[in-house]
């Protein structure tokens, strides 16, 4: 799986410009996922990523996966955070659990095969349906408004 994985993934075309926009602004970032840590580690490495990362946590870095929020709770005391300070991304209702699990913000990306209304429960701060969105919301998001 890891090598099909590393050698088949494909990042979204706002992935880099994202990642840079936020770390040029000083905020952490992180990847909580199931997958394995050397895996998206390779994938990460393989486009440049990594050095824009300020953390990975994969499935086999917590004794429970998601939706247990161990990763994402983690990861925010790492960084000294409340968990209102977080902000979740995910396109998923694995990762809306997650978020909901550690009361935390959570932003839907329709980039999976999730629609939007099935996010609804989970009260999301944002529905979009591309990292471009999702930028746009978390800059409007630091200038207050």
């Amino acid at each position: 799986a890891e090598t099909v994985m590393t050698g088949h993934t494909r990042l979204y075309p706002d992935t880099l410009p994202l990642l840079v926009s936020l770390r040029e602004r000083g905020l952490k970032t992180a990847i909580v996922t199931t997958k394995a840590h050397r895996t998206i580690q390779r994938i990460a490495e393989r486009y440049g990523a990594l050095p824009l990362l300020d953390r990975l946590v994969g499935g086999d870095d917590v004794a429970k996966e998601k939706p247990d929020p161990e990763g994402l709770l983690g990861v925010a005391a790492g960084f000294g955070l409340a968990m209102q300070e977080v902000l979740y991304v995910g396109d998923s209702l694995v990762d809306a659990k997650t978020a909901l699990a550690a009361k935390a913000p959570f932003a839907a990306v329709l980039t999976g095969t999730t629609p939007a209304d099935a996010f609804a429960p989970y009260r999301p701060v944002f529905v979009g349906g591309d990292l471009a969105g999702l930028e746009r919301y978390i800059l409007r998001a630091l200038a207050g408004g």
